[in-house]
């Protein structure tokens, strides 16, 4: 081998580590407790230390408010970027449940009414439901699909990126008490990897033609 190529393959080698180490690292922990203004102070710290971190930031904050007969029970997920030695610093201080993250299984859940011939002289319309998963090997791209998106924008992704799908949902080329729900899994889609859930109801949408 050359000394120009050796040479070429060490600067290479450089690079790449140079790139692995700076690359954000991704992790999530859940926070759960009665006093919802106990929890976002917590929160709030949880935020400050995290900025102080390599490439550290929140990404996202799922929250979940459940009622019971006598109490509340409040539920947060969040989702942040860092570097390992930190993260795993806090991770391992037992705080909070929580684990590293890598690959983001996202579950796709579109259901409108649509025609459907169940037997029934011509066609009768009933809830029809398309089903789909992604994954993402990058936590922050993942969140990306719900990111400043509302019932309408998830409905024109959907319409863009599978248009046979979309189109099977239209009645006479209008969508028809719509809805979403969009669930996130770390690594495999299981219940047990389930991170967190939205759900988006129902809203006059104007249906969008793909070209």
């Amino acid at each position: 081998m050359s000394k120009y190529l050796r040479v070429m393959m060490l600067i290479s080698l450089m690079l790449l580590t140079a790139v692995s180490v700076q690359a954000a690292v991704y992790g999530y922990v859940n926070m759960t407790g009665k006093n919802e203004e106990r929890l976002k102070r917590e929160l709030n710290t949880l935020e400050k230390l995290i900025n102080t971190w390599k490439n550290g930031k929140v990404l996202y904050v799922h929250k979940v408010e459940r009622n019971y007969i006598l109490t509340k029970n409040f539920a947060y997920t969040v989702i942040f970027s860092g570097d390992r030695a930190n993260i795993s610093k806090f991770l391992t201080s037992g705080n909070y449940e929580g684990d590293f993250l890598k690959d983001i299984i996202v579950h796709f859940r579109f259901t409108s009414d649509a025609y459907c011939y169940c037997g029934n002289p011509g066609p009768d319309i009933a809830p029809y439901t398309t089903t789909f998963e992604r994954k993402y090997s990058n936590p922050a791209q993942a969140l990306e699909v719900i990111k400043n998106k509302d019932l309408t924008g998830l409905w024109l992704d959907f319409s863009k990126t599978r248009k046979r799908d979309y189109e099977k949902h239209l009645i006479d080329g209008k969508l028809v008490k719509p809805s979403a729900d969009i669930v996130f899994y770390s690594l495999m889609f299981t219940e047990g990897n389930r991170l967190f859930g939205t759900s988006y109801t129902e809203k006059k949408i104007k249906p969008y033609r793909a070209e």
